[in-house]
């Protein structure tokens, strides 16, 4: 049994929930209306960023290592459109404040 991979589909099933929170956020009407503002918001992109960051590194541990490589694989397979998401999130909103 590989516990890193595991591991890392716990941690990349948080990522995916924290995006999904923060996406239900920011598309729940107006600002003004939201009862998450925006330290709330900032707090569920970092956390799910760490728990896609933290997915990433665990799922690719866990594949080189000699047992359990389906499961590993499975596991890089799910958390890497999380990193994808998260990536275009980081470079969408730097290119914004760099014009």
């Amino acid at each position: 049994m590989n516990l890193l991979a595991y591991l890392a589909l716990l941690t990349s099933t948080a990522g995916w929930v924290l995006i999904s929170l923060t996406t239900i956020n920011l598309l729940s009407g107006h600002f003004d209306d939201r009862t998450c503002l925006t330290d709330c918001v900032q707090t569920y992109f970092y956390y799910g960023l760490a728990a896609g960051l933290g997915g990433l590194l665990l799922s690719i541990v866990a594949l080189f290592r000699s047992e359990g490589r389906v499961i590993s694989l499975f596991s890089l397979m799910f958390v890497l459109p999380l990193c994808a998401i998260y990536a275009t999130l980081f470079l969408v909103g730097t290119q914004g404040a760099l014009l």
